[in-house]
């Protein structure tokens, strides 16, 4: 599977990280931002799963998009709960169209995306 190259997005004050990936999605016109631990972040592209051209994402990198996101009450519990939500078998998916929960990952995610084509 080929990568996608990902294009710069300029930041905005005070945005939390994880936005610059949305904001990614958006601009490409995708309808998914697929995250897993073990594998770079995903977007769907006319109903594809396209890798983007990112670094893969470790455990540590999923906090430090997911958490400025979450309330403080969802932080508390999360923190008890993080290592398992992050383990390289679960995902996190925002989605603007509810029941698409497959991940970026394998021959079924498609071609990779990459901004000229």
């Amino acid at each position: 599977m080929s990568t996608v190259e990902a294009t710069t997005i300029e930041p905005v004050a005070n945005e939390p990280e994880a936005n610059k990936l949305f904001r990614m999605v958006m601009k490409h016109k995708g309808s998914d931002l697929h995250l897993k631990v073990g594998l770079p972040p995903c977007m769907r592209l006319a109903g594809v799963l396209r890798q983007m051209s990112l670094p893969v994402l470790t455990t540590a990198e999923m906090e430090r998009l997911m958490f400025p996101l979450l309330t403080p009450s969802a932080r508390r519990r999360s923190s008890r709960t993080m290592a398992a939500a992050t383990s390289p078998t679960s995902s996190m998916m925002a989605s603007s169209k509810p029941g698409s929960a497959s991940t970026c990952s394998g021959p079924e995610a498609g071609s990779a995306w990459s901004p000229g084509g």
